[in-house]
């Protein structure tokens, strides 16, 4: 099935001066081609991990990729808590809830990985 995702990723914008010159916002779009809906939304996943490591830090050293939209072949939304609620389950049928952490990665039902630009320079020092 192929699916929609839509990234809302707010960040920092320079002139090439090495400093943030103000802050931005940008739409990243990917077409996923998966066999279920947590495939897909593990390569969204993947995906938004990936825009939050490649664009530079709002001024306030921070940026945040949303999962703004999620839908299927069809245009439907995909319910991306309802996704992992099902895949928890079927993986720890044993387990406890995981309200606590779904409202910390989605809030108002959408993914949102924030990242600090310090993690940036850690990252580049240690290659």
């Amino acid at each position: 099935m192929d699916y929609l995702a839509v990234f809302k990723v707010e960040h920092g914008i320079t002139s090439g001066l090495g400093t943030i010159d103000e802050d931005g916002v940008s739409e990243e779009r990917l077409q996923i081609q998966e066999n279920s809906s947590y495939e897909a939304l593990k390569r969204a996943v993947a995906y938004a991990k990936e825009l939050a490591r490649n664009y530079l830090a709002k001024r306030d050293g921070n940026k945040t990729v949303t999962l703004q939209d999620f839908k299927d072949s069809s245009g439907e939304e995909v319910d991306q808590i309802r996704i992992v609620r099902e895949a928890h389950a079927a993986q720890n049928p044993e387990s406890h809830s995981l309200d606590g952490a779904l409202r910390d990665f989605f809030p108002d039902g959408k993914l949102v990985i924030k990242r600090q630009a310090i993690l940036d320079i850690l990252e580049i020092n240690a290659e």
